[in-house]
Parts: structure tokens; sequence; C-alpha cells
């Protein structure tokens, strides 16, 4: 009796454990009554005291002398920590402005910024004019907005804030003659060029820097220590940047100081397919983490990365302050896979989150999405949040089904928090139910902190599934043997390749519980392992070789 005892406190210690790591939906928000045109939350982040700001977008339909139209609202929304709206206001109607992102500096202001692309507006009760090209708006800690500055180029992609407040600005120059205040712009071409600039606090120019030639673009900029990162395009063509002849055809990552000054530059070479950086994330030692996604064959520093299987897969790197790629990691799929946003912490903690089909591996953690009628619906009804620490490892993956994320950022305890769109019907969030009755409808969600203490490298058998371990692995690795086999003494062992050959077909002793396999020397890859018994049942699995 006593062994008994002694055993259940074990399990219940063991339970208490597991689910003490466990990472869990803490709460979900969403309309649940939009009209027909999609509705979407576009940026997400977090401000004094972890409270959390969403721009979204939300749709409706107005009588007009054509018939009923369709007009956009945009909205920001604020949540404390534990989930309580405090408060939510419209920024504008129509389609007179774009807004292209969310940012905050450390005094608890935060700012939206884009392009005046029609008739003039107002953010609050500050007056925009029309057609006034990039802007930057500050709004306050009460969701006041205090001033709005434009003529800032032709637009504005990206801004990132220093200690002192100071803004880090990317955009476009596509008009022939334009200006950030007194410094000029031009752009000679029909394409559009890009620039970076540096702005006071209050969004006067300091100095801009821009490229000359081709079509070119700055997606993303990052301040970390004393530099700057910012990732790009280059399309079929050559430019010149900070005195910089650079000519290939796809993705860049760059750094540069602080006064604008490039110091190394990297490219996402495409060698095959198409590929991307999708974002990039900056620890406080000045590391910069980057994650993209590929269908071919892409050169990443000295190594390349193949997709081996499936439509489209992803990836994630770190680098180095001196550019030198410290990792990287695959993330790869029998379907497709494909990374939408990335955030990373001061101290190198990075979450990813996007869309996948299929059997998706990230490092020991292995999903399976839920199929829907075909690939692209799949793919935008299956949503995955993983997280990664500084050194590549992974420490778990969480999916939901019937939801797509587009943004993701995390408060001061690691927690996740992430903003995209629910499909029609129902979608969980755990225990937590949200319903879209119309079309697609935003969503902001917040996940406990993903810690590594719920992870497993052993993927759970689901009907004919193997249990194998560890997954993924260097060509020996183990598989559990089958309830429904185990009293036989012989079972039929058959492996294949990505291409379907046959590589390995022996009877294989499974008078134990487990069977070591050693596949020797071995392509990388994804493989398929097939074991039967004589009921003439068949379990198959597939196996990550790294």
């Amino acid at each position: 009796m006593q062994t008994i005892n002694k055993i259940f406190l074990i399990f219940l210690f063991l339970f208490i454990a597991i689910n003490a790591h466990a990472q869990k939906w803490l709460w979900a928000h969403s309309d649940g009554y939009n009209d027909i045109p999609p509705e979407y939350g576009s940026y997400v982040l977090t401000g004094n005291n972890d409270d959390i700001y969403l721009l979204n977008y939300e749709s409706y339909t107005f009588p007009s002398s054509a018939g009923f139209q369709v007009g956009w609202k945009r909205f920001i929304k604020q949540w404390t920590r534990g989930g309580q709206l405090i408060s939510s206001f419209q920024l504008y109607d129509g389609s007179s402005a774009t807004i292209k992102g969310l940012s905050k500096n450390n005094r608890g202001n935060f700012f939206l910024y884009g392009s005046v692309i029609g008739n003039g507006f107002s953010f609050d009760n500050v007056q925009v004019p029309g057609s006034s090209g990039g802007y930057i708006a500050k709004f306050n800690s009460d969701n006041r907005c205090e001033w709005v500055k434009t003529g800032r180029a032709n637009d504005v992609k990206s801004v990132a804030f220093d200690d002192k407040n100071n803004m880090y600005v990317t955009g476009a120059v596509t008009n022939s003659i334009t200006s950030i205040d007194t410094f000029k712009l031009q752009n000679m071409g029909n394409s559009s060029l890009m620039y970076i600039a540096k702005l006071d606090s209050n969004a006067n120019c300091l100095w801009v820097k821009q490229s000359f030639g081709g079509r070119n673009e700055f997606s993303q900029v990052l301040k970390s220590g004393e530099y700057l990162y910012a990732r790009g395009y280059i399309v079929d063509s050559c430019t010149v940047f900070d005195n910089n002849a650079y000519c290939h055809n796809g993705s860049f990552l760059m750094q540069l100081d602080t006064s604008g000054k490039v110091r190394w530059y990297n490219t996402l070479k495409k060698i095959s397919g198409t590929g991307g950086y999708a974002g990039i994330g900056a620890d406080k030692s000045s590391n910069c983490y980057a994650a993209g996604n590929f269908n071919g064959i892409v050169s990443l520093g000295s190594d390349t990365l193949y997709r081996k299987i499936g439509t489209l897969v992803s990836f994630l790197a770190k680098y180095k302050p001196d550019g030198i790629i410290a990792w990287h990691r695959d993330i790869t799929s029998d379907s497709a896979v494909t990374i939408t946003h990335i955030h990373t912490n001061d101290a190198g903690y990075t979450y990813i989150t996007g869309r996948f089909a299929g059997t998706t591996i990230f490092g020991k953690d292995t999903v399976t999405a839920k199929p829907v009628f075909n690939l692209s619906r799949t793919l935008e009804c299956n949503m995955f949040i993983a997280r990664y620490d500084a050194n590549g490892n992974c420490l778990g993956v969480k999916t939901v089904y019937n939801a797509v994320a587009t943004h993701i950022t995390t408060d001061d305890s690691g927690n996740a928090i992430v903003t995209g769109s629910i499909r029609p019907g129902t979608t969980y969030f755990d225990a937590i139910q949200r319903t879209s009755n119309g079309g697609d409808d935003y969503f902001v969600a917040k996940l406990s902190a993903i810690t590594g203490g719920n992870s497993s490298i052993k993927t759970p058998v689901v009907d004919n599934k193997l249990m194998i371990y560890a997954n993924p692995n260097r060509g020996n690795f183990t598989i559990d043997v089958p309830k429904s086999i185990v009293t036989n003494t012989t079972a039929h062992l058959q492996i294949y390749n990505t291409a379907g050959s046959l590589i390995k077909d022996e009877t294989v002793d499974i008078s134990g519980t487990k069977i070591n396999v050693d596949l020797g020397t071995v392509l990388k890859g994804l493989y398929t392992v097939s074991l039967s018994g004589n009921t003439f049942k068949t379990f198959t699995g597939k196996v990550m070789v790294e």
C-alpha cells in the first residue's frame, strides 16, 4: 500500500510540475459581429505597467447613391495586463492615409506612422493636410494626439527609438524631389528608393541618407546599443547607398552606426526559387535575430539552406554584432510553413509566429495542422507561436486552429501577446472560445510564457503514428513499439528518403519495448518510417535528420 501511495505521489508531483510550466492562453478578445469584409489586428505592443495597445481595422457598410458601400474604421484599443479593456478610440474613417505601424518610446508615448494619400483628416483634434507625404503622429499616455509631423519624405515605413527618444526612420522616395525639413531627397527614375533618417524626439530631421538607382526598400529598422539594423530588398538592379554599390536581387540585412554609416551588409542569396527575410529582432548585446521563408535553395552566410520537402519552409538565424552567423535553425514541414512576425527581448529570447500546414518540426517539437479543403486554406487556418532561447534551442510551440497571426510582442514576464484574424465560426484558445458571426474578425490574445518546461522530445502516438525520438537527430533515434504489436517478437521496419527511395528494409527485434535505429551516413532531410507486425497493421512516422 505504501508503494502504491509513493507511486501516486510521484505521478502527482510530475503532473503539478508539468502543468506549472505548461503554456496556456490567459485571455483572448474579439468583436464577434463584423460585416462581410475581413477585419484584423495589425500591430500590438506593450506600454507602461504592461498595458497592451492594439491597432485594428474594423469594417462597416453604409448606404450611398450607388447602394451599400464598405468602409473601414481604424481603432487603437488598450487593455490591462489582465485583459480588461481600458479604452477604445477611433482614429479616422476612409482611406485618406495609410498606417504602416505602431511604435513606442521609453516615456510611455506611442506613435503611428505611414503616408497621407488623399484628403485631409484628423488624429484626435490635430488636423492633417491632404496629400502631405510621410507622417508621424505622437500620442500621450492618455491616448490623446499631441502632434502630427507631415512631409517626412513620401512615406514612413518603420520607426525605432534610442534611449534619448531620438527616432530612426525608414521610408520611400517616390517623387522626383521630396524632403524632410531642409534635407532634400530625389528620385530620377520610375521606381521607389529607400532612405533612413535620424529625427529628434519631436520628429525634426538631424540627418538623412538615401539610395540612388534601381528599385529598393528598407522594410524595418531596429536600434540596439550603438548599432542600427535594417532589413529590406533590392529588385533586379544595382543601387548605391552610403557610397557603396549593391547589386543583387532579393533580401538584405544591414548594420549601420548611429550616423548612418554601413558597417556590414549580408544578403539572403537566392540560388533557386524565392525567399526573403520576414522580420528581425535584437537583444541588449546587439545581436540580431532574423527570420525568413523560402521555397527553393538560399545561401545564408557560408551555409546553404535547402527546401528538403514541402512547398515552403522557414528559418531563424542569429547574427553577432560583427555580422558572423552564430547559428541558424531550420523550421521544416512536409507541406508548408511561413513566419509572419518575430519579436526578441533584451535577453535574446525570440518568439516567432505564422502559419503552417501538414506536419511541421520546431526543434524537438512536432505539430500537425488540421487540414482544410486545400493547401492555401489550410495555411490560412492554422496558426503557430514558437519560442527560442538565445542559443537557438526551441522552448516549445503552441498552435491554434481557425486563426492567423499578423503581429506578436512580449511583456516583461515573457508572456506573448499576439494579434491577427479569426475565421468564421468558433476558434478555441485552449478553453477560451471566440466566435465570428460574419467574415473574418480581429483578435488579440495573451499566452503565458513558453519556458521549455513542457517540451518533450517525444511525439505522441495518434491513431497509427509512431513515437520517434530524439527528433530531429543525426541519424540515430529510438522508436517506441506500439502496444498493439508489442506481443510479437519481430516486426518489419522500412525507411524512405525524401525522394521516396527505400533506404532501410529489415526485420527488427521488438521483444523489448523500444527499437534503436542507426541510419549511418545519410543526407540531411525528412525521412518516413514504417513499422508493421504480423497483425498487418502499419504504423508510420516522420524523422528529421540534421
